[in-house]
């Protein structure tokens, strides 16, 4: 992976990230990031248009996967 993980501080705990975002986000944060109602990606998400984890009840978008599976699209594209 091309990736590199990075710590950042927020309120003096570390977190991780990646490309600056972090390695999974709830629905209703990726629906305001990527400027889609959250009922919109809640959909998409049920139809698989995004990689997810489940951890307990919470599905979360996998945004490591996501940028791997957009930087394979884009090499395809030309």
């Amino acid at each position: 992976m091309d990736q590199e993980l990075e710590p950042i501080k927020a309120n003096n705990e570390p977190k991780l990230t990646v490309n600056g975002m972090p390695p999974l986000m709830t629905q209703e944060k990726f629906a305001d990031f990527i400027g889609l109602s959250g009922d919109t990606v809640e959909h998409q998400v049920k139809r698989g248009y995004y990689p997810t984890i489940k951890i307990g009840k919470r599905r979360l978008i996998n945004m490591v996967a996501l940028v791997e599976i957009l930087k394979t699209d884009s090499d395809n594209l030309g």
